[in-house]
């Protein structure tokens, strides 16, 4: 659910969910640092976190304690603790008492640098909060600092949820307005498909740095550049949102120009190149995040999309075991090796893999879809109805499982309903 190494809002009335996915970190070997008004010690015996540094945003003298109003002590806090800790997790509770006590335009103003901070170190920073403390505006603003927001009040198991085109926000399927940018989502599933014009004047091909450092260097050229508000790598993302993969290469270049050892701008320029069709441009990205960062998961993953995009299936299933190295709790990642298994015939191993990714995501439906296919295959029609009807479960107007499950009852009388 959390993707290390980004900046989550997490949409809570009750902050529950969010501490258990702070643990889920700490417990797979991860530091971290815990900022929250509830005294550490309550949070130790609630959530079981001993493992986690404390910050209690409290105006007590001693035991670790800092005033909200103090963002100065609190800023330098946190970022001691990110640049001794890369790949850390920080959990940043209570965020409505700093609201409260600062000025709008500081409060924005540190959660800016702690988010850039986070991800100039690999971390992964979780802050939940009840969006009903916070005006429209302030909402909005924060949408475009964090890189995802979770909204997890009335999350539904029955359903996939909605990700806001414009925002990347999460919502229940039954949404329809997002509150965060208020885009109103249309079509049966919530989502705005994407769609990149054909044509036009090829994009400049990638002039990488001649050398990238095994590990990056604190000094010189920083290793991860400006994502907010107004930046290259924000302006590229809105791009390639809007369907101008082209025009997001360009902004996703001028952004390597200030940081280019950054290994999520050569990964989102890799998407760009993907979606206009030019896979070899699109590998040589993923190649040099790699090479920045080898312990990224998308990175891995998405080079292992492109290979076999380019027909080198088994280099791309080595990339997908790579991956699962790093996130063996990834779905899509499970799924997607699947298909590059089942197009080498190794039927079998394919439908291990989507029992591993259904274990971890029991309602994709598009693995759902890949096992039932790979079962048709060996001729195993009766488990591939059954996967079909779990389709129905979750989706009972889904038109490919409707009308295959037609035609296999078809063919099998005795298994019609």
């Amino acid at each position: 659910m959390i993707k290390r190494g980004s900046s989550h809002i997490v949409f809570e009335s009750e902050i529950k969910i969010s501490h258990t996915l702070f643990k889920e970190l700490l417990d797979s070997g991860i530091k971290g640092m815990c900022i929250s008004a509830t005294y550490p010690k309550k949070l130790i015996k609630a959530y079981h976190i001993e493992r986690s540094e404390f910050i209690w945003l409290s105006d007590v003298s001693g035991d670790d304690g800092i005033s909200p109003r103090n963002l100065e002590a609190l800023t330098n806090a946190i970022r001691d603790f990110l640049e001794n800790n890369f790949a850390s997790a920080v959990l940043l509770d209570s965020i409505e008492g700093i609201y409260a006590d600062n000025a709008v335009e500081d409060f924005i103003s540190f959660l800016n640098y702690i988010t850039r901070t986070s991800k100039r170190n690999a971390a992964t920073l979780i802050m939940p909060l009840d969006p009903e403390v916070f005006p429209k505006e302030v909402l909005s603003t924060l949408s475009g600092i964090f890189d995802r927001v979770m909204d997890v009040r009335s999350v539904s198991i029955e359903a996939e949820g909605k990700e806001c085109p414009k925002c990347g926000a999460l919502w229940n399927p039954n949404v329809t307005v997002c509150s965060i940018c208020g885009y109103e989502f249309k079509g049966p599933d919530g989502i705005k498909a994407m769609r990149t014009e054909r044509g036009g004047k090829r994009p400049e091909k990638i002039r990488p740095p001649e050398k990238i450092p095994g590990k990056p260097a604190r000094a010189g050229a920083p290793m991860m550049g400006d994502h907010g508000p107004g930046s290259w790598f924000k302006k590229g993302v809105d791009y390639e949102k809007a369907g101008d993969s082209e025009k997001a290469i360009e902004a996703y270049r001028k952004a390597l120009e200030e940081a280019p050892y950054d290994p999520w701008i050569w990964i989102n320029m890799g998407v760009s190149y993907q979606r206009l069709n030019m896979t070899e441009d699109a590998l040589e990205c993923y190649n040099r995040a790699i090479e920045i960062y080898p312990i990224d998961a998308d990175a891995w993953s998405n080079k292992a999309i492109a290979l076999r995009i380019l027909g080198r299936i088994e280099e791309a299933i080595e990339c997908y075991d790579k991956a699962l190295e790093i996130d063996p709790g990834d779905s899509g990642i499970w799924s997607n090796k699947g298909v590059a298994l089942r197009a080498l015939g190794r039927i079998r191993e394919a439908i291990e893999c989507y029992d591993k990714a259904l274990e971890i995501d029991p309602y994709d439906v598009g693995t759902w879809l890949n096992k039932a296919v790979a079962l048709q295959r060996i001729g195993h029609i009766e488990e591939s109805l059954e996967c079909y009807e779990r389709i129905l479960k979750i989706d009972p107007y889904h038109p490919v499982a409707l009308r295959n499950k037609e035609l296999l009852s078809r063919l099998n009388p005795a298994l019609r309903d």
